[in-house]
């Protein structure tokens, strides 16, 4: 399974409809560009609860081909792609050519310093998530991205307006 998907296979997640009163388009797209397998099942697994269709790729090269053809809902990053040079996915994702110039873009890294997280910003990512990411950190960003509504718990302990 490593070698197949190390070979740029784009891993399809099944295709789900979503019930209208979500707040998304009805079939909702995630790009997942990471390189580690475990990584990738676990963001994989956290996107489809999320009602996403997921397209995986490992390298940059792959993720500029999927990103220049076809538009996401999202993106999702890993900063550390052995062939990803600093921010230049970033850059090159933001460009005037890109279909996903204004797709919302989560930079995920293992190394958090606020000198990365401040570059990447820079650089066209709009959130910046540092691993291992849990489910409801994705959540919360996809929320504070405009997308998305808050989940029950969120409701829950929210000051009530009297």
């Amino acid at each position: 399974m490593k070698a197949r998907q190390q070979k740029e296979n784009v891993a399809k997640t099944p295709h789900r409809p979503l019930p209208l009163s979500s707040g998304w388009p009805l079939v909702k797209t995630a790009l997942l560009i990471e390189d580690t397998i475990l990584i990738q099942y676990l963001h994989n697994h956290y996107l489809q609860a999320l009602g996403f269709i997921v397209d995986i790729v490992s390298t940059q090269k792959a993720a500029l081909h999927h990103a220049f053809k076809q538009r996401y809902d999202l993106i999702i990053a890993d900063l550390g792609l052995a062939d990803n040079q600093n921010e230049t996915l970033i850059r090159h994702l933001r460009s005037t050519f890109s279909l996903n110039r204004t797709t919302p873009l989560i930079v995920v890294t293992a190394t958090g310093t606020q000198d990365i997280k401040v570059r990447c910003l820079k650089a066209g990512a709009n959130a910046f998530m540092v691993k291992p990411v849990s489910k409801s950190v994705l959540e919360k960003i996809l929320y504070t991205l405009g997308h998305g509504k808050p989940s029950f718990n969120e409701l829950e302990h929210q000051p009530s307006s009297k």
